[in-house]
């Protein structure tokens, strides 16, 4: 039960990890790269808000279960050319990783011009040091990457089967064996009374279910919580990464009638300057 909390909570804090960094993510990217290279900024974040998608697909084992399931998250927000390459790829987490780090490293890296091989057309970005920010964004992919690491190694890195199996089998032998030795601490050479014997009698078996109870509660709840990925909210987590990234990118603005209208991310308001 130890070792499959402690496989719980890593795998909690994994995702964690991965909805805060992926928030800081889409937030640099719309702050630094979009005013440069809108257009490439956006492919950017979509591949950014299919990550969470992918992940919970490959830790919950559904792209093995139906291999078209990868190609019908992907094809809402990927053109055909990118949707193509990802599924290529022997896993699609770490193909959006590898493309948001192309995208990045080309919008920083990019000349003046529009070049013929990105299709980017981008202007230069003023007084900005271009390897303290290409540091700054692969720090954070860096840390997407140790999120994925982790997710895959207590996937591949079950609790082994044999191990519950015997644990099952000393809890049984040792609830076999519990009421037999109260029954012999209690049982004294001397006669007893009916009442004494029924007395001791009721409290083995009131003893003996309220071990059982507890210890076999406390052996289901472990293997209930072996594969940590299954009784985690994923589904909620993936679309709570996909709105962070989209919340950064479409701004919600209230009127004097307090009717919500969307307005593009180019219209943010401008900083006040001295």
């Amino acid at each position: 039960a130890n070792q499959s909390m402690s496989r719980l909570l890593e795998a909690r804090l994994a995702w964690g990890r991965l909805l805060l960094q992926t928030q800081g993510l889409a937030n640099m990217a719309r702050v630094y790269l979009w005013p440069v290279a809108p257009q490439a900024t956006l492919l950017l974040a979509r591949h950014l808000a299919l990550l969470g998608w992918m992940l919970k697909a490959r830790v919950r084992g559904e792209e093995e279960a139906d291999p078209t399931v990868n190609r019908q998250v992907l094809s809402t927000l990927l053109s055909s050319l990118d949707l193509e390459w990802v599924l290529q790829q022997p896993r699609a987490t770490n193909a959006l990783l590898a493309r948001i780090r192309q995208i990045t490293s080309t919008i920083l890296l990019q000349s003046t011009t529009t070049t013929t091989t990105t299709s980017i057309s981008s202007t230069q970005l003023p007084q900005m040091q271009t390897a303290s920010m290409l540091w700054l964004f692969e720090e954070k992919i860096q840390v997407l990457e140790q999120v994925l690491g982790t997710c895959n190694r207590l996937v591949t890195s079950p609790i082994p089967p044999t191990y519950s199996r015997h644990l099952s089998r000393v809890l049984s032998i040792w609830l076999l064996a519990f009421p037999l030795s109260l029954l012999a601490k209690t049982t004294t050479l001397t006669t007893t009374s009916l009442t004494a014997l029924v007395a001791r009698l009721m409290g083995t078996v009131l003893a003996t279910s309220v071990a059982a109870y507890v210890l076999v509660g406390i052996d289901e709840v472990g293997m209930e919580i072996e594969n940590a990925f299954r009784i985690l909210p994923l589904q909620q987590m993936a679309a709570s990464a996909q709105g962070m990234v989209a919340q950064q990118f479409l701004c919600v603005k209230t009127t004097d009638n307090d009717d919500e209208q969307k307005w593009n991310a180019n219209e943010m308001p401008t900083v006040p300057l001295p």
